[in-house]
This record gives C-alpha cells, sequence and structure tokens, in this order.
C-alpha cells in the first residue's frame, strides 16, 4: 500500500579533487628516486598503486606494441584492462627498461616494473610508500593528499 522509508547511508569515499600537474612535480621532486617512477605511472594511468602499479611486472609491458596489459583477475572488478602508451609513458617505461638491463647484467632478475635497486636492496618490488608519500605532499603544500587521489 505504502513505499516504507529506507535510511540511505552517508557517502563517506567521495573524491575530493585530483592533482594538476604542478602539484604532481612538486610532489615528485620531494619523493626518494626509486619510488617516483611508480607515482608518475599512477599519474598517468590512474591505475590503483597497490594492486595495479605496484604489482606490475614486464610481461604486463609490450614496448613495440606500446601498450600496457593487467591479467583478467588481477584488477578490482575482475576484467583485464590495457593502456596504451602517451608519450610520457614510453619515457618512463624506457626508462624503467634501461634499470632492469642493467640489474640483468649485475646477475639480478627482477620481474617487477617498478623495484628499489639502491646498494643495499637490488631487484626488490616497492610494496608501498605512503609515509614518503605523505611528507612529499607536506613538503609540497599539499598535505592530506592520499595516493589514491592520483
Amino acid at each position: 500500500m505504502h513505499v516504507p522509508h529506507v535510511p540511505l547511508l552517508k557517502e563517506r569515499n567521495v573524491r575530493t579533487g585530483f592533482f594538476e600537474r604542478e602539484q604532481i612535480e612538486r610532489i615528485l621532486a620531494h619523493l626518494p628516486l626509486a619510488i617516483r617512477p611508480a607515482v608518475q605511472f599512477a599519474y598517468v594511468t590512474g591505475w590503483r598503486i597497490p594492486s595495479e602499479v605496484l604489482k606490475l611486472q614486464w610481461r604486463h609491458v609490450d614496448i613495440e606494441a606500446r601498450i600496457v596489459r593487467l591479467d583478467p583477475h588481477t584488477t578490482k572488478n575482475d576484467e583485464g584492462r590495457t593502456f596504451p602508451f602517451t608519450a610520457a609513458l614510453q619515457r618512463l617505461l624506457e626508462t624503467q627498461k634501461a634499470e632492469h638491463e642493467r640489474l640483468r647484467a649485475e646477475g639480478i632478475i627482477c620481474p617487477w616494473a617498478f623495484n628499489r635497486s639502491n646498494r643495499k636492496v637490488k631487484g626488490k618490488r616497492i610494496t608501498t610508500f605512503i609515509k614518503a608519500f605523505r611528507v612529499a605532499c607536506t613538503k609540497a603544500g599539499c598535505p592530506g593528499r592520499i595516493p589514491h587521489d592520483l
């Protein structure tokens, strides 16, 4: 006879903004060198950092076809995804590939596109960078921003 009242929950995960180019450039200047490429990649693609960007392997990157692929069942919606190279993305991935080849010449086999390659830890996958990101945002005049804003 009548429609019952159904109270709706308040949405708390509303995006409040995205990074502008000037902001991301200031933040990159304050990040450790090993983390910068992963942040740049996330900025260009908009991909999720922990599950997509930081788990990206070289088998997902086809430099000749100029495309990056994610396998089905590795994304939030379980569907595969492709992303065509932009000029910036191509430069970034070519630089990362050169670092990959340098590690290989040292006998270090690293499947990860984004890794730590300092003297102590070579070829280890970056698993998180939230603390460094927060510090860089504060120093860049963007406090309170989160990697998901990329």
